[in-house]
Formats: structure tokens, sequence, C-alpha cells
């Protein structure tokens, strides 16, 4: 399965983001709060080797995919992030 069929075929893109949900959401809410946000930013960037994400830059990229100013990520909020990333890797 290459990048570029999971991004022009949506059941797939659905499927690859739900996986990824799921493992961002542990609490199970269906919802992405700022503390799981946090989380993976920081073990994203851990496991790049890089310098962990400061409180302004994980705000920031919270703020940027709650469209809907609810103060949680949905899932739609997140899959758009996920094409986006796999886009820029096609």
């Amino acid at each position: 399965m290459s990048l570029k069929s999971i991004v022009e075929n949506e059941q797939k893109l659905e499927k690859v983001a739900r996986v990824v949900f799921n493992s961002v959401d542990k609490d199970g809410s269906g919802l992405i709060d700022m503390k799981e946000l946090e989380n993976v930013m920081y073990s994203i960037s851990n496991d790049l080797g890089l310098k962990p994400p400061s409180r302004k830059e994980i705000r920031d990229v919270f703020g940027i995919l709650d469209s809907d100013g609810s103060g949680n990520i949905t899932f739609y909020e997140f899959k758009f992030l996920i094409k986006c990333i796999l886009e820029s890797l096609i």
C-alpha cells in the first residue's frame, strides 16, 4: 500500500487515521485533549532525537488542529492532519 494510494482512497485514509488517532486517544474518549497531544509530541521528538516541544509550540499545534475551538481535537480534525502529513511525504 503506497502513501499515494492511502491519500487518494477515503476508506484507506480513514482506516490509517483511526489507528493513529486511537493510539493517541489514551483515555478512549473519542477526543484528543491537550495532555494527550503533549504526550505524543514529546514521544515523537524523543524518538527522533529532537528537542522537546515547548508549551507554546504544543498550544500552537493544538490551536491549529482544534479548528472548531471546542478545546478538543476530533477524529476528523486529526484525520486532516494525517492527510497533510502523508501528502507531504509523497
